[in-house]
């Protein structure tokens, strides 16, 4: 598995780096993103971060012999 990248915005161009992103998030707005190596978004979230939620959605991504682990974090239990 490669190791995931640590994108950096390298511009002044504040206009094209929402553009890149989402277009619904105002310049200056905490944009949160959590996403698996493969690239795939798990979590994401505009404003303040849900810890418990952003835990679960790795938790479910994360490989595990026991597919009943997956599907108990997942269910939001």
């Amino acid at each position: 598995m490669p190791p995931a990248a640590n994108l950096l915005f390298g511009s002044d161009d504040t206009a094209a780096l929402q553009a890149g992103l989402r277009s619904d998030v105002a310049i200056g707005s905490p944009l949160h993103n959590c996403a698996r190596p493969d690239g795939k978004v798990i979590y994401k979230t505009i404003g303040s971060v849900d810890l418990l939620e952003m835990r679960r959605k790795i938790l479910a991504a994360m490989p595990s012999d026991y597919i009943g682990f997956n599907k108990y974090w997942a269910s939001g239990n």
